[in-house]
């Protein structure tokens, strides 16, 4: 039962390099920061539901990063924002219970955001955000990257529990399956 253990290693290796290279190309792309944003948040929800949470922390932590060499100022200015929510977002979905993740993955994500949007509102820590760089609506107004945001991690977080949850389960499957039949396999002894 080795041989089902290696190929869903190789199996989450191969899935979750792919999307790990997936989100470094959007991240390097001249592509609005909506839209990177949102497909990096995305894709490390993927990575937890189809690979593991390794792979999730590298979208969320490095990723990002390389998206600073496309000469993107706004970028600069709002990737911290970006890479702590997201940590903040793969830390409750991780540590907290599978259903109360749903809501609590979205919620942390959404808090960094919402705190950084009030205290650069404030004199002391006054800093203009660049949310408007798109031509929609959504794009322009902080409430509306905020809220689609949400709802991606949202998604993001049922796909990563009730993916993430069947493969955890096949695995401890496949695991009882193992030890149960090396049982089986034992020859009687007469001592």
């Amino acid at each position: 039962m080795a041989r089902i253990d290696a190929s869903t290693t190789a199996r989450t290796l191969i899935i979750g390099l792919f999307l790990c290279l997936l989100a470094t190309v959007f991240a390097i792309l001249p592509i609005p920061i909506f839209v990177r944003s949102i497909v990096l948040l995305f894709l490390a929800y993927l990575a937890v539901a189809f690979a593991n949470i390794g792979f999730s922390y590298l979208i969320v932590l490095i990723v990002p990063v390389l998206g600073i060499f496309i000469d993107s100022e706004a970028w600069l200015i709002l990737s911290p924002v970006i890479m702590s929510a997201g940590l903040v977002a793969m830390l409750a979905l991780e540590y907290t219970w599978r259903r109360l993740a749903i809501i609590a993955s979205p919620f942390f994500w959404l808090l960094v955001p919402v705190f950084v949007h009030f205290v650069s509102q404030h004199r002391l820590f006054e800093l203009e955000l660049p949310w408007n760089d798109g031509m929609t609506w959504w794009e322009q107004s902080p409430l509306g990257w905020i809220i689609l945001h949400g709802i991606v991690a949202l998604v993001g977080s049922i796909l990563a529990t009730s993916f993430g949850g069947r493969q955890d389960a096949s695995i401890e499957q496949a695991a009882e399956h193992s030890s149960s039949n090396k049982g089986s396999n034992k020859r009687p002894t007469l001592y």
